[in-house]
């Protein structure tokens, strides 16, 4: 089951060193592509408030939903299992002089850093966490 993640701080500080074990594109019918990125959480982490949100493993897939742009930069070989370094995600809106930015024009950039230099920035509208079984 996805779960609408609503405060981004979770991930800034959540996914701090957890192992990216794989990376996902998926298209829909309509052509819209959807990362996924799938970690395994530090042990040492807190998870109480993944568990609250019904996230129980610590296996998860983020799934990133009406994505507008994906810019992807994998180093192809590691000592290991890549590590998430920084998950920064900044909020802005799409506005004009003739509309107001409301909720759902909202985008989020999330740039994301790795122990062994890959990078992911991807813009979208929402993002889901699911456990990974």
């Amino acid at each position: 089951m996805q779960v609408l993640i609503e405060d981004t701080n979770l991930l800034t500080w959540q996914f701090h060193d957890a192992d990216i074990y794989a990376v996902n594109m998926s298209w829909n019918e309509d052509g819209e592509v959807s990362p996924h990125i799938f970690c395994e959480i530090n042990p040492e982490e807190n998870r109480d408030m993944l568990i609250s949100m019904g996230i129980t493993n610590s296996r998860v897939g983020i799934v990133f939903k009406d994505s507008y742009k994906i810019m992807v930069n994998i180093i192809g070989t590691c000592s290991g299992l890549e590590e998430i370094i920084t998950w920064k995600v900044e909020t802005y809106g799409l506005s004009s002089s003739k509309t107001e930015t409301t909720e759902s024009s909202l985008l989020m950039r999330n740039i994301i850093a790795c122990s062994c230099g890959s990078t992911y920035d991807i813009v979208c509208r929402a993002m889901y966490i699911e456990d990974d079984n």
